[in-house]
């Protein structure tokens, strides 16, 4: 990204306009520090991904994202979960399980606030694909078997349980 000519908005989508498809993607997703301000919204975020009609484009667009952004708040939950609130009801269940396995990708001490996460989601009713993934997680980024993965299965609601195995 550091050497990307590119050093404005305009200069980054005039780079990123030369190309389509997936290489259009990852050159308009790498230029996000130069909308640091908007994507910090969840409006801007938005408006950001809107850059193609491709839905799996869109659905990258954020997944890359939501990886970014709870760096850049410093991984406060409380704001986050704000974040995940403001987006559009098309997006709140992946902004929450996004921001879920981010935390646990980036310590696995984190488990229980990953859960926190999807226990937020559950008052907007879009729990479902939150604790889904951290089922996903929980043998992927943890070794199967080990304490840390049976402890993030163990703070699942029952049903998610077994999906952990």
């Amino acid at each position: 990204v550091k050497n990307i000519p590119a050093k404005t908005i305009a200069e980054a989508e005039k780079l990123c306009g030369a190309f389509d498809g997936e290489k259009l993607s990852s050159c308009h997703q790498e230029s996000w520090p130069l909308y640091r301000d908007q994507i910090l919204t969840p409006k801007g975020l938005e408006k950001f991904c809107s850059y193609t009609s491709d839905e799996e484009m869109q659905r990258r667009c954020y997944n890359a994202l939501f990886y970014v952004i709870p760096v850049q708040v410093n991984f406060d939950q409380a704001k986050l979960i704000a974040f995940c609130e403001g987006m559009s009801v098309k997006k709140r269940a992946q902004c929450f399980a996004n921001f879920a396995s981010r935390f646990i990708e980036t310590d696995y001490q984190f488990a229980d606030a990953s859960v926190g996460f999807c226990k937020a989601a559950e008052r907007l009713g879009v729990q479902d694909e939150c604790y889904k993934e951290l089922a996903f997680y929980a043998t992927f980024n943890y070794r199967p078997g080990s304490p840390e993965s049976a402890h993030l299965c163990q703070s699942l609601p029952e049903q998610y349980q077994a999906q952990c195995q």
